[in-house]
């Protein structure tokens, strides 16, 4: 699964920076990953910190990190508060003014965060997200390419890299999010953005949510090519989630997102009059997914009033701007 890749360009700057990685029964994973992190990780620096948040693990995980990985500083949750939560737990006990988010699903290459991280002298830069590659179906697929598309009243994350496994993203572009599974970010963006909310507890769409704030709010999010990191995809999701029920996370995560952040009054009326015809021949998972994201809708509406103070850019531009365009210099 692992490529060879072409020589990187030079970066300026080795700024001090931290590492988060959340934890969930992932003993074995930890094992198998870790130590392309720590290499990784010490062959750019020796000013780094590296932060692994237990989420109330059953497993061996904390017993395994603290014989093994003495170097990792480990928070532990005292009950299971979902991968957003411990994300902000751990950005909020970091040092440093990058922070770089792993999963614990993720095996990185030794000259990953040299390319990453050589983003971050530009004001306006949010998150940037590293080439992601999982292996599906016999072929290497990039997952970390997205745009956004308003389609029949809703707002969809489109992935390319899925749609096409053939297609080459070798240039440094914009993308819609940078994923929270091998990305990094300006901390103290992501902290003025309130960090991942909760509202998506315990998985999907937190992400995606906090991007599209930033773009908002005048920030970008750029995909790096250089950085490759190989992402055994939903490793701990598909242990302890049915389908099912994933899928209707996916569909009430997506559409407390999108009542959450459109204002564009065209686009809401469009995404009303859809979701009622939508209903009625949608899926039984987008039925109950409706139904979950109604339970929640004061809390969403609670978040809608606050979340854009200081916009600067509509819905419709920000899918504009975050559409795979190109980056050449200064943003």
């Amino acid at each position: 699964m692992r490529q060879s890749r072409r020589p990187v360009k030079d970066y300026m700057s080795k700024s001090p920076f931290s590492i988060v990685i959340p934890n969930y029964n992932g003993h074995d994973l930890l094992d198998e990953y870790l130590p392309s992190v720590f290499d990784a990780a010490r062959s750019y620096s020796d000013q780094y910190e590296i932060i692994i948040v237990d989420d109330g693990s059953k497993d061996q995980s904390v017993d395994l990190l603290r014989r093994k990985y003495p170097e990792a500083q480990v928070l532990v949750n005292e009950r299971n508060v979902g991968f957003g939560e411990s994300i902000n737990r751990g950005v909020n006990t970091c040092k440093n003014s990058i922070v770089v988010l792993l999963n614990n699903d993720v095996w990185v290459e030794k000259d990953f965060f040299e390319p990453l991280l050589g983003h971050f002298d530009q004001e306006r830069v949010f998150a940037v997200v590293a080439k992601g590659l999982i292996e599906q179906d016999g072929k290497i697929i990039n997952e970390s390419i997205t745009r956004l598309e308003f389609k029949e009243g809703f707002l969809n994350l489109i992935q390319p890299g899925l749609l096409n496994p053939e297609a080459k993203f070798d240039e440094v572009c914009t993308v819609a999010h940078a994923c929270g599974g091998f990305s990094a970010f300006d901390r103290e963006k992501f902290l003025a953005l309130g960090g991942f909310d909760s509202l998506y507890y315990p998985f999907y769409w937190e992400d995606v949510d906090l991007c599209y704030r930033a773009w908002k709010r005048g920030w970008s999010v750029l995909y790096e090519p250089n950085s490759v990191a190989y992402h055994r995809c939903h490793a701990t999701i598909d242990k302890i989630h049915r389908k099912k029920q994933v899928d209707m996370l996916r569909a009430r995560n997506q559409l407390m997102f999108t009542w959450k952040n459109l204002t564009d009054t065209g686009m809401l009326f469009d995404h009303s009059r859809s979701l009622i015809v939508y209903l009625i021949k949608a899926p039984r998972s987008f039925r109950w997914g409706f139904y979950e994201a109604m339970k929640k809708a004061i809390q969403v509406l609670r978040r809608r009033r606050v979340s854009h103070k200081g916009d600067r850019y509509t819905d419709r531009e920000v899918i504009v701007l975050s559409a795979n365009k190109p980056v050449n210099g200064c943003i």
